[in-house]
């Protein structure tokens, strides 16, 4: 019976707390600014890129041919926000503090940056391996999941400073071959030849180098960036632990 008192007491007063709690964290946040101006100095910075990074998008817009010329652009927070937010699935823990509001937040960030190395990297061994060999496993849907599943695997721990990340790359791709030759011997085919497999290893293990073309093109692209904030956000609404 006390119990049940305790539990409607404090579902009564949750409303009122809440209301309460927003003034209270704002309060003492004004406070902490007053005593510390400089508080939010990384977190000033993190914004004002993404402010000149955005106002430069809408010059270059504006200067393109056949687009409306305005007096002045406009700048939508929405968007300043947006493109704060996904800067951060490329941080450089190792050289960039992450901004003062988000320090509470900085394992959950490495870990989500890790696993979005770990797609861009999968997107490409994919690519690669479809390029490569697609035409002989055509039609072999588990494949294609058991060569992904095998990679995640692989690619743990890829932030961690002791990872060589050539070594994996070069590791998957000797699993693939292994598991695409098994794959086609239980389909009476006959298996990859030495010169396919050393060649898909090597496209493999030459990932990591900058001036890749299929790195460039998965890695730098935008829209790589928000489908992985799209597919974590349906993995959040459907109530998977993240």
């Amino acid at each position: 019976m006390k119990m049940d008192m305790v539990n409607f007491t404090i579902r009564s007063l949750r409303p009122y707390l809440q209301r309460q709690l927003v003034d209270y964290e704002r309060t003492k946040f004004q406070e902490i600014l007053e005593e510390t101006p400089n508080a939010l100095d990384q977190t000033t910075e993190w914004i004002k890129e993404s402010v000149n990074e955005e106002l430069l998008s809408l010059s270059e817009t504006t200067l393109t041919p056949g687009a409306e010329n305005s007096s002045k652009p406009c700048l939508s927070p929405t968007l300043v926000l947006n493109n704060s937010y996904l800067k951060l699935l490329q941080w450089d823990y190792q050289k960039k503090e992450l901004p003062e509001t988000l320090m509470t937040d900085g394992t959950r960030l490495q870990e989500l940056t890790e696993k979005l190395n770990q797609l861009k990297i999968i997107a490409c061994l994919s690519v690669i391996t479809n390029n490569m060999v697609g035409a002989i496993t055509e039609g072999l849907p588990e494949l294609a999941v058991r060569l992904k599943r095998i990679s995640a695997v692989l690619l743990e721990g890829l932030n961690k400073e002791t990872c060589n990340l050539k070594e994996v790359l070069n590791s998957i791709g000797v699993q693939t071959c292994v598991e695409v030759n098994k794959t086609l011997m239980e389909k009476g085919l006959p298996a990859l030849n030495a010169e396919v497999q050393a060649n898909l290893i090597g496209q493999f293990s030459n990932i990591e180098e900058e001036d890749n073309p299929i790195w460039s093109l998965i890695g730098g692209s935008s829209c790589f960036y928000w489908l992985f904030c799209f597919h974590f956000n349906l993995l959040y609404l459907a109530g998977f632990d993240l």
